[in-house]
């Protein structure tokens, strides 16, 4: 489960706490599309922000608007080399409720 909110075209992908907290991904709207928005992964955070749990990363994220049940989707693929190696990775996630953005990860 992940949590997906966007303020003022910046998304973030909130993983569940861990002992090593709750990493957090954050994306610049970069193109909106008919029932679609598209994100930029940023690999450093923006000049104003400053998050302890900001995971730095390379990549896109797509959400989809919501479907007929009112869900959205948001497909994610992306890298990063915080673990000392350059590791990619895709997340395919599917709303659990309309309303706040809580993803299930797929």
């Amino acid at each position: 489960m992940v949590t997906v909110e966007s303020r003022q075209n910046v998304l973030t992908i909130t993983a569940p706490e861990t002992s090593l907290g709750s990493p957090r991904i954050y994306g610049r709207l970069t193109l909106e599309l008919a029932g679609s928005s598209i994100f930029m992964i940023l690999p450093r955070l923006p000049s104003n922000v400053v998050d302890n749990s900001f995971f730095p990363a390379m990549g896109s994220i797509l959400i989809f608007e919501p479907d007929a049940s009112g869900l959205r989707r948001m497909r994610a693929t992306g890298m990063d080399s915080n673990s000392g190696q350059c590791r990619g990775w895709i997340f395919d996630a599917v709303e659990t409720l309309p309303g706040p953005s809580n993803f299930d990860r797929g």
